[in-house]
């Protein structure tokens, strides 16, 4: 699930390289509907002034590593005698970059966007957003194709989507909405680097109990392993970020085996100490948004996402049978051994649930769930209600997977879809009563259930075979399990959207009033 944590250790550039390493933010991003409505009445009173400070933002670029500035676009527009568009085009562009760098699906993007425009006055011809880029034209003709990366902030993301409800309602201006934006993208997380570090090296540890179903001892090698691991990543972002998950894999498969000798760890633990660390990296979010734009028409953005998360798992198994190859020789010694058997990954979790699963979901879930909310840059002062709606979902998943007489012979995929269903209807149920976006409660779910481990398993049994045999079985079912996600939480975010978009309206006509 790197898609859901990529960028959450970074910081962005337009943030203070001054701020201290370790700090926390309890409140998070300030109020967005006051902070909009003072932009645009300062704005206003500014109006016809030559103000310097907003001459040199004109010089900045419309979003972090964008090279597109506010004075291109006016002066692209300003050719085509449509400079009153400029701006608004300025307020969508940018607008479309911060939500897809957020965490926000394209296809609600899409429709976020249009409404956006309607509400602006600006004419659409084209907009589409892909898997890293965006196209974008309109009034005018003027073709825009700006490229992103995609991460998730769960503060910015909230405020992002605050902001577009307010937009879509007619609140604010467009210059104080633009002037807004600028200061989402330059707010710095609400946890300092030390305290994000903590959180990944916690999730990590703590995912060969919660995730896996580990023991003890599995945990004591995860946290051994975590630092070197920690170290890679690290040094991956800072020289070369395309090669992050690859490496880390890398390391996990080189350290592995060295410290299941050094603890005298039988085989079937194995698994559970190198799937630990790879835990965000496995596909999560992306392959559920995958599936969820399919069944809505951004067809090549869906596939390119559900095929994506194959082909990283593929990679990530690679890495790891690669790296087994340093420390991992002869590791396996036992009578039925044969010389090339003893040097391969072992995929057998047999040992899985040493405890029962009543201990694993009512007590190692609550510290689970609150590194992983901190991973996703979630405030604490606005974490406990989505740290609930995640915890009864899964608390509602493993009873009906362990308990036949509850679940009445319900199968696994339509359990997977009745949880999101379960936690997509809560989330919207808060955003209903607080305006709080339903997608920061479903994201911790989709992290812990881990659908991509299976894939990682196979994948590595396929590569390890005396012949070359694809098992696409583990595949496809990766994929259903992705649909059976992507169908829960699509049910109930179109049952709950006419009603949310009616009370977003509701409390936009109080404001203004």
């Amino acid at each position: 699930m790197l898609d859901a944590m990529d960028g959450v250790d970074s910081e962005s550039e337009g943030e203070d390289e001054r701020v201290p390493l370790v700090y926390i933010d309890f409140d998070g991003f300030p109020d967005v509907e006051h902070l909009l409505m003072s932009l645009s009445a300062i704005h206003e009173a500014e109006r016809g002034v030559q103000d310097s400070l907003r001459s040199a933002r004109t010089r900045s670029p419309v979003a972090p590593r964008q090279m597109l500035t506010h004075a291109d676009i006016h002066q692209m527009y300003a050719v085509h005698g449509a400079e009153h568009f400029a701006e608004m085009v300025n307020l969508v562009l940018k607008l479309s970059l911060a939500m897809m760098t957020f965490g926000q699906t394209a296809a609600d993007t899409e429709d976020i966007i249009l409404s956006v425009s309607s509400s602006i006055g600006l004419p659409v011809i084209h907009f589409q957003v892909g898997l890293n880029s965006l196209d974008a034209s309109f009034h005018g003709g003027i073709v825009h194709k700006l490229g992103f990366s995609r991460g998730l902030d769960a503060d910015k993301l909230a405020a992002t989507i605050s902001l577009a409800s307010l937009i879509a309602n007619k609140v604010g201006n467009v210059q104080g909405a633009v002037d807004l934006l600028d200061e989402i993208f330059s707010h710095r997380a609400p946890y300092g680097v030390v305290i994000q570090k903590a959180s990944f090296y916690g999730l990590s540890v703590l995912a060969a109990l919660a995730a896996f179903m580990g023991t003890s001892e599995d945990v004591l090698a995860v946290a051994i392993i975590m630092p070197a691991v920690m170290l890679v990543q690290s040094c991956c972002r800072r020289f070369c970020s395309e090669l992050e998950a690859f490496a880390v894999a890398l390391a996990v498969g080189g350290l592995t085996p060295a410290v299941a000798r050094l603890l005298h760890l039988p085989l079937c633990d194995v698994p559970v100490i190198y799937l630990s660390p790879l835990l965000t990296y496995l596909p999560g979010s992306q392959l559920t948004y995958g599936a969820y734009e399919i069944q809505f028409g951004c067809l090549h953005n869906g596939v390119s996402q559900l095929g994506s998360c194959v082909v990283r798992c593929m990679f990530l198994s690679l890495a790891l049978l690669l790296g087994w190859q340093f420390f991992g020789h002869r590791f396996y010694t036992g009578p039925t051994a044969s010389a090339a058997a003893a040097s391969m990954v072992p995929v057998n979790m047999s040992c899985m649930f040493p405890y029962s699963w009543e201990v694993v979901f009512l007590a190692w879930n609550v510290p689970l769930l609150l590194v992983a909310l901190i991973g996703l840059n979630l405030p604490l002062k606005k974490m406990w209600a989505p740290m609930l709606i995640a915890y009864g979902s899964l608390l509602v998943y493993i009873v009906l997977l362990k308990h036949p007489a509850v679940a009445g012979g319900i199968p696994d995929r339509i359990i997977d879809c009745i949880a999101l269903f379960i936690a997509a209807n809560m989330a919207c149920l808060y955003e209903y009563k607080t305006a709080t976006p339903a997608v920061l409660a479903i994201l911790p779910v989709l992290l812990i259930l881990a659908p991509g481990s299976k894939v990682v398993l196979s994948v590595l049994a396929s590569m390890q075979g005396a012949k070359l045999s694809v098992q696409m079985e583990p595949v496809l079912d990766l994929m259903l399990q992705g649909v059976a996600y992507a169908a829960g939480l699509t049910l109930a975010l179109h049952f709950w959207r006419p009603f949310l978009r009616r009370k977003a309206r509701k409390r936009c006509q109080q404001h203004m009033y």
